[in-house]
Parts: C-alpha cells; structure tokens; sequence
C-alpha cells in the first residue's frame, strides 16, 4: 500500500479560481477518464450482467415527478416535453460504464503523480456524465467554471456529447434541489431548525435557477431551461 499526499478534489474545488486550480481539475477529469478506461477493459474479459438502461418514458415520468415536487402548478404540456427531451438525451447510448458509484470528492487525491481515486467499492453501473456530475456540479462557482469543466470533460470522453451533459446538469440540479426540499419536509430528521432549513432551500433554490441557466442551447432549448427555471422558482 502507497501513501499518496496532496489536496483532495473538494478541497481544489473550493479554492478561487486561478490556472493552477484549472489544471488540477483536468487532472481529476482525466483520472476519471483512465479509470473508466480501466473498468472497460474488466468489461471485455470478464462476463458481467448487462446494464439496465432506464426506459426513456419511464424515466421521463420519474424526472417529472421530482420536478412537480419543487414546483407544483407549473404546465403539464411543457413539463411533459422538457423531461421527454432530457430523458431521450440520456436514455440512449452510449450505455452505462462499469465503475465507481459512491462518488464523493474528499476520496480523490490530488498526489504528485496525478489524481488517485480512493474507495473503489461498490462498484456498479453509471454514466460517465453522471459520475462527472456527481463529483463537480456541487462546487461549480459559476458558468465559467462549468464551461470550463465541461470542455475538460468532453475532451477526455470522447463517447459523450454537450447534449447528454447538459442533460445531466439538469438532471443532477433538479435532483439536488427536490432533495433539499424533502429534508425541509421532514425536519424531525435533522437537528436544524426549521428558519436555517427553509433559508437553505431558499439559497439552494437561488442557486439552481442560476446554474440552470449556465447551460448551453444543447438540451438545452431555451423553452425547456426556462421551463425549469421556472419551475424552481414555484
């Protein structure tokens, strides 16, 4: 066993911007990319059941269902034709990868020798979008932060596309959001005081409608950003 030292990701995450920190978080980015590489490679040798792709209707209505839980009240028609467009972005290939599913930033290491990631169990199926999303969209500072980030990505990952991953910007800040809300919902579950919880939501709220609208006219039709922006702030 090695002993690697050095800042984690969130850490670098969290630093002002600046070339340095640039450079680093390529350096993430294309750590995740060998790892994934890596994991194709036990793919090829090794018989592995199948991945399960969500059907695109189903996973539609299951977007729709978080998103009516943030905002109620927003239109049917245009709730339903933005979650279909999000879901048929990411319901289609390439499919899900072998790799890492409990993605947290503390666990990569920013050593000498380029990032090393910690925690390889489980292991499960994913997209690379979403394990991109998993481990940067929470510390993005702002749009050019997440552009910046985002080419990194689609540099490394030559299998995705600006339309899936800004799928899956939507997707992940609609989900992060819906989770505030539930734990607003359920204070008896947390020790915080209903007024800081409420201030929560209200900053997360604030800040999802501003990352909602960094995303680029991939999946990105002005229609749907507005629709979700929209929704937020219901």
């Amino acid at each position: 066993m090695e002993w690697i030292e050095g800042p984690s990701l969130e850490d670098v995450l969290k630093q002002p911007k600046s070339k340095e920190r640039e450079a680093a978080l390529e350096s993430c980015i294309q750590g995740l990319a060998h790892v994934e590489r890596a994991t194709r490679l036990v793919e090829e040798i090794m018989p592995l059941q199948e991945p399960t792709v969500p059907d695109t209707h189903e996973f539609a209505t299951s977007l729709m269902r978080l998103t009516r839980q943030i905002g109620p009240g927003i239109d049917e028609v245009n709730l339903q034709a933005a979650c279909q467009e999000i879901a048929e972005a990411i319901c289609v290939e390439p499919r899900p990868t072998l790799g890492i599913v409990d993605i947290l930033p503390r666990d990569v290491i920013l050593g000498s020798d380029g990032a090393v990631f910690l925690d390889f169990w489980p292991i499960g199926w994913w997209w690379s979008e979403k394990r991109f999303c998993q481990y940067f969209a929470r510390f993005q500072q702002d749009a050019g932060d997440r552009a910046y980030q985002s080419t990194c990505f689609l540099r490394h990952f030559l299998r995705s596309n600006a339309a899936r991953l800004d799928a899956h910007y939507l997707w992940h800040d609609v989900g992060a959001l819906n989770a505030w809300q539930e734990i607003r919902n359920s204070p008896e579950e947390t020790n915080l005081p209903r007024d800081v919880l409420d201030s929560l939501v209200s900053a997360a709220i604030t800040a999802a409608q501003e990352r909602l609208t960094w995303h680029g006219a991939s999946v990105g039709a002005n229609e749907v950003r507005s629709m979700l922006c929209n929704c937020l702030s219901g």
